[in-house]
C-alpha cells in the first residue's frame, strides 16, 4: 500500500572523487542558487509528446541570482542553442566512463533540479535530492492523481498540468517559488517548499 512504500533516500550516492571534481568544475566563484534542469525523454518512448517540453517553457526559472546548469545529454540537449536565456552546459565528458555517474555527482552539487518525467527525476528521488518533476495532465499512473508529493522518494515535489498542454502556468508559478528560494539563498529553504 502507499503506506508501505519503501522509501528511505538516499539509496545511492556518487563518488566522494566525483563530488570532489563536479563542485570545483561548477564553482564560478559567485553565489548564486543552482538549478539543475531536464527537459526531453527518449523521443522513441510512446507517450514523450506528453511528457517532454520545450526548454524555453524554463524561461520563469532563469531569473537574477539563479544559474541553471544543464543535466540532459543527447536528443534535445541542441534547444540550448535556441533560447534566450543561459543554460550552462557541464561538458562532454559527463558520463563517459559509466552511465548517470557524473550526473548524480552534478545533481549532488544542485540547490534544486526541476526535471520533466524522465530518468533524472527518479535519479534525483534516490539521491535524495530536492527536485520538482513537472507532469503532464495524463501523467504516468506510478505518479497517482492529484498528489503533489511522492511516495516513493520524500525529497521530491510533483507540479501537475492543470490542463492538456499548459506547461506555462506550472513554469510561472514555480518562477514565483525559486525568486523566494533564490533570494534566501538558504538550502533549509527548499524543505519546507515539499510536498
Amino acid at each position: 500500500s502507499i503506506s508501505d512504500i519503501p522509501a528511505e533516500v538516499p539509496y545511492i550516492r556518487a563518488s566522494d572523487l566525483r563530488l570532489e571534481r563536479w563542485a570545483r568544475q561548477l564553482d564560478d566563484r559567485r553565489p548564486h542558487f543552482r538549478i539543475g534542469i531536464a527537459w526531453q525523454g527518449n523521443p522513441d518512448f510512446q507517450r514523450d509528446q506528453f511528457r517532454s517540453i520545450p526548454l524555453d517553457e524554463f524561461a520563469p526559472l532563469a531569473l537574477p541570482g539563479v544559474q541553471l546548469y544543464s543535466l540532459q545529454k543527447g536528443i534535445g540537449a541542441e534547444q540550448i542553442d535556441d533560447v534566450a536565456f543561459a543554460v550552462n552546459r557541464p561538458g562532454d565528458e559527463v558520463d563517459v566512463e559509466a552511465k548517470f555517474v557524473d550526473t548524480a555527482a552534478i545533481i549532488q552539487s544542485m540547490d534544486l533540479i526541476v526535471t520533466s518525467d524522465t530518468s533524472i527525476a527518479h535519479l534525483a528521488g534516490s539521491l535524495a535530492a530536492a527536485v520538482w518533476t513537472v507532469l503532464s495532465h495524463s501523467a504516468d499512473p506510478r505518479w497517482f492523481l492529484d498528489r503533489t508529493d511522492c511516495p516513493w522518494y520524500p525529497t521530491m515535489r510533483l507540479w501537475r498540468q492543470r490542463s492538456r498542454g499548459d506547461w506555462a502556468g506550472i513554469f510561472s508559478e514555480m518562477g514565483s517559488e525559486v525568486a523566494a528560494l533564490a533570494a534566501s539563498s538558504s538550502p533549509a529553504s527548499l524543505g519546507s517548499s515539499q510536498a
